[in-house]
């Protein structure tokens, strides 16, 4: 039976993009003649197994294609509707990356809500990574239709870090931090990776606790660019310049980095799964992350 993902393959970089790359390398080797990905990032990608569509495009091939396994990874009132007539034809999966989707939903006013509910409802599975976001999901869908499972895939390699600038900081001081982001955002007013956080934290490590301390922030996509100009002012005013790097590019493989840090800290005020926290959990590496949500055991916690 084939079986057909729809999400996003990176670029944009993010969890739920890096975590489809992955699971599409695991199917394209097991099932190569049975596996594809709908991109509907709307960024043109040259991968074999990769077809780039939404709308009424994506709606048209899914309702062609003979029965198959579709499994969604977003979810909006329209591939929701779409996915409710699939199933007619398909086995229709649904999975909710994070714990935030009661309030994505609630943000679409009380009438899509409900309508979203309803074909969520209807899904012949619903996967989410937590047991928390499957009480979340029992309040409107059947619990023998929710199934909990943990949606980190490891790297296959782990390459050397290639990046200059990152190698430096690396080179020039005791400690190295690491964090990420895949763009700026925020979350009940404040910033949702906590960047802010990060840099007062640095403040306080190089001036107060006299530690000889450098951070690098991956940011693949700055998104909002007055925040991150405030940031970078903020920066060079504490006198960080030399010691806070944002890498604004992506790079071939997140753990490289993980790897070679001391310490690598997740400071977001919402999140699901981390990708980040497991990633480099899996390396070795200590991690220090919010209690926003459930973290895997062996996760330092501080209070959000």
């Amino acid at each position: 039976m084939q079986i057909i993902n729809v999400g996003f393959y990176p670029p944009p970089y993010g969890g739920i993009s890096i975590h489809l790359q992955r699971l599409m390398e695991y199917l394209v080797e097991k099932y190569p003649s049975q596996s594809i990905l709908i991109d509907i990032s709307g960024i043109k990608k040259n991968v074999p197994y990769v077809r780039n569509m939404k709308g009424v495009k994506l709606a048209l091939f899914l309702m062609r294609q003979k029965a198959s396994i579709v499994h969604l990874h977003v979810f909006t009132t329209k591939i929701l509707g779409v996915a409710f007539l699939l199933r007619m034809r398909h086995k229709v999966i649904l999975s909710l990356h994070n714990e935030r989707f009661l309030e994505d939903m609630r943000m679409s006013g009380i009438f899509w809500e409900k309508l979203m509910r309803f074909f969520i409802s209807r899904m012949d599975k619903v996967i989410v990574d937590s047991e928390k976001c499957r009480a979340l999901a029992a309040s409107f869908v059947e619990k023998g239709k929710i199934a909990v499972v943990p949606e980190f895939i490891a790297p296959r390699t782990i390459p050397p870090v290639e990046e200059l600038e990152v190698l430096r900081l690396r080179k020039m001081h005791r400690f190295l931090l690491s964090s990420n982001a895949f763009t700026i955002s925020f979350h009940g007013g404040e910033d949702t990776y906590g960047i802010d956080l990060l840099v007062e934290m640095m403040r306080w490590l190089v001036d107060e606790a006299q530690l000889d301390v450098g951070m690098v922030f991956l940011l693949p996509e700055i998104g909002d660019h007055d925040y991150f100009e405030l940031i970078s002012k903020k920066i060079e005013k504490y006198g960080l310049k030399d010691r806070f790097l944002f890498l604004t590019r992506p790079v071939p493989e997140a753990s490289s980095l993980w790897r070679i840090s001391d310490l690598v800290i997740r400071a977001t005020n919402t999140d699901g799964n981390s990708l980040t926290v497991l990633e480099a959990l899996s390396v070795g590496v200590p991690v220090l992350a919010s209690d926003c949500t459930l973290r895997p055991e062996g996760t330092l916690l501080f209070k959000t």
